[in-house]
């Protein structure tokens, strides 16, 4: 599946309900954004600049993400294994940043420039790399099961705990 959607209305929502491949390019300049996918090689691209970005998946042997908002924050659960996860977040207005991923290798870069608070959780895996920044509300890592290795760089700035 491979979408090309821009909008300058009232967001964009996008449900896919069987196993397949998927590549989304989305521009939406108003409302929220939500995308509700099954497993599948994820190759996703978001820019929203109103409302909240909202992903959910079933895991996917090879994930990737990158979202620019400039509203209401990112929220990203994938609830399956997935071999490979390149998640690349930029939240430069209110709103956090909550990401919740199954076991799997994570490559994570986050960064929050205002209010919100950026939250990670992880089933752990065979490589955690994990680059934050934020100055908006603090930083919370919680990786739930063991991982083979973890890199963390994190950058807190402004207010709540590491």
């Amino acid at each position: 599946e491979t979408m090309g959607i821009s909008t300058t209305g009232g967001g964009v929502s996008i449900t896919s309900t069987s196993d397949s491949a998927q590549d989304f390019d989305i521009v939406s300049t108003v409302g929220s954004v939500a995308i509700d996918s099954a497993t599948g090689n994820h190759d996703f691209f978001i820019l929203g600049t109103d409302g909240e970005v909202n992903i959910t998946t079933a895991g996917g042997p090879v994930e990737k993400m990158h979202v620019f908002n400039n509203g209401d924050g990112v929220s990203i659960t994938s609830t399956e294994n997935a071999a490979e996860q390149e998640y690349d977040i930029r939240s430069t207005a209110s709103g956090d940043v909550t990401i919740v991923s199954a076991l799997g290798t994570h490559d994570f870069s986050v960064q929050d420039t205002l209010a919100g608070h950026v939250s990670v959780t992880t089933g752990g895996g065979s490589n955690e790399t994990m680059g934050i920044s934020n100055t908006g509300n603090g930083v919370s890592i919680n990786s739930t099961a063991d991982a083979t290795v973890q890199d963390f760089d994190i950058t807190s700035t402004t207010g709540g705990d590491v």
